[in-house]
């Protein structure tokens, strides 16, 4: 092969190996880096890395031009469109090093959180996303003053995101101070000062104040029901995050205190007595730590319980 000329099948030019494109990768959940155009899952859906590797060091004092892709979110249809006139907006792209120095050109996107500020699309936690239209910068360079071979790049792929804050459990405090749940016949619950707990499985934002929680409690014996919603939850107890398993990734609404409630001339629970709780509603307008809307699925329509006895 003449070395004036760009031979394919050796990836030479001028005499030196031609640096080729090696793979398209992206960051996980857990950091790791794994190829995003072949249905990868778990990948991050708050500031993840897309990265373009080759098999070489780049010359990292150019500065990368033509750079885009599109990002399709295969539930709604609504694309990140991602140009050389905009990826300023939605992120950062810079060298970076996989295996050899500066042989990655990484393209980091900015929080969702910062998106969200600035009114543009996010990631979505599990989520499946079309990826299309990848476009390499047509100026690269590897150290050697050659331009970068691009040939095999793979253009379209799908990629699955990871989960982020779902409804886990809806828990109250029981006579011994633990938690149970009690949307499944807990028995042994508090009657006096409970503290009604719905965990999720990630933190969330707890600058914001949560609206919408509301949830009934019926006394079976009876009939008489306890109902708390945001017209009167100040009257009834305290609302506020806490923390299950990861920081204020609770919301919990803490009654107060029997005696308090008496001089309110309002019900309170009953020490050995079974009571069913309905119409559990989770604050619409919470968030995960990342900007996201959580996940409110999974709460249970109603259950039982009982109180423990005096």
């Amino acid at each position: 092969c003449d070395t004036e000329t760009l031979c394919t099948g050796s990836n030479e030019m001028s005499g030196s190996t031609l640096v080729g494109f090696l793979k398209f990768q992206a960051t996980t959940i857990t950091g790791t880096t794994v190829d995003v155009t072949s249905g990868a899952t778990n990948i991050d859906f708050d500031a993840p890395t897309f990265k373009v590797v080759f098999n070489g060091s780049l010359d990292s004092t150019i500065t990368p031009t033509g750079f885009s892709l599109d990002i399709e979110n295969q539930s709604t249809g609504i694309s990140i469109t991602i140009t050389n006139s905009n990826y300023t907006d939605y992120g950062t792209l810079t060298y970076t090093t996989t295996t050899e120095t500066d042989d990655t050109l990484s393209f980091t996107l900015k929080s969702n959180a910062t998106l969200k500020a600035d009114s543009l699309q996010t990631l979505k936690p599990s989520t499946t996303y079309a990826i299309s239209n990848v476009t390499i910068p047509t100026n690269l360079e590897d150290t050697n003053g050659n331009p970068v071979y691009t040939s095999g790049i793979t253009t379209t792929g799908t990629f699955t995101t990871g989960a982020g804050a779902a409804f886990e459990k809806f828990q109250a405090t029981n006579m011994s101070g633990t938690d149970v749940d009690v949307t499944s016949g807990a028995t042994n619950v508090a009657y006096d000062g409970t503290t009604f707990k719905a965990v999720f499985s990630a933190s969330l934002d707890s600058t914001i104040t949560p609206t919408g929680f509301a949830f009934t409690i019926e006394n079976l014996n009876t009939g008489v029901s306890i109902v708390i919603d945001d017209s009167n939850s100040s009257d009834y107890g305290t609302l506020s995050y806490s923390t299950t398993t990861s920081a204020d990734d609770t919301i919990e609404f803490a009654l107060k205190s029997n005696t308090e409630l008496e001089s309110a001339s309002l019900n309170h629970l009953q020490p050995g007595t079974p009571y069913e709780i309905t119409d559990i509603t989770i604050p619409t307008n919470i968030e995960d730590t990342y900007g996201n809307s959580v996940d409110t699925s999974g709460v249970p329509a109603s259950g039982t319980f009982t109180t423990g006895s005096l």
